[in-house]
């Protein structure tokens, strides 16, 4: 447990150092010397929070590398809305060239959602958009 301890420390100052978004929501835990589970499960929920945000999601990345499989596991769970599963797979995009565990792992959670730019109507596969009928005129 030390172990991650160290990670997180680690990665709580490099991306702080970075990032002016990540300092403002980290400045907090900056100064903590003895960590407790549930700090540093705050931060890694912060963390994948602001992994969203795409001014924050190649710093989070990088700081958080050592866990950012944990991260993108926390991230997944905040994408409640269609808006935040766009925000997400934006955000696995831009950091699948960064680190082989974001291709497993969006691999895996592409496989269970159907991509966010198909409708969920299956009732027109022709791909030609529906036609409305015209309203009669009354006179």
């Amino acid at each position: 447990m030390d172990d991650l301890t160290a990670n997180i420390s680690q990665s709580l100052e490099s991306v702080c150092r970075q990032n002016k978004t990540c300092g403002e929501r980290f400045k907090d835990f900056l100064s903590k010397q003895i960590w407790t589970v549930r700090d540093r499960n705050l931060v890694l929920d912060v963390a994948a929070q602001l992994f969203f945000d795409s001014n924050c999601t190649i710093d989070i990345c990088h700081a958080f590398r050592p866990v950012l499989l944990e991260v993108l596991h926390r991230t997944k769970t905040y994408a409640r809305t269609h808006l935040q599963y766009q925000h997400l797979s934006i955000a696995l995009s831009k950091v699948l060239n960064i680190c082989p565990d974001a291709i497993r792992f969006s691999l895996g959670y592409f496989q269970l959602k159907s991509p966010f730019f198909t409708s969920d109507d299956t009732s027109n596969d022709s791909g030609e958009p529906v036609r409305k009928k015209a309203k009669k005129v009354s006179q």
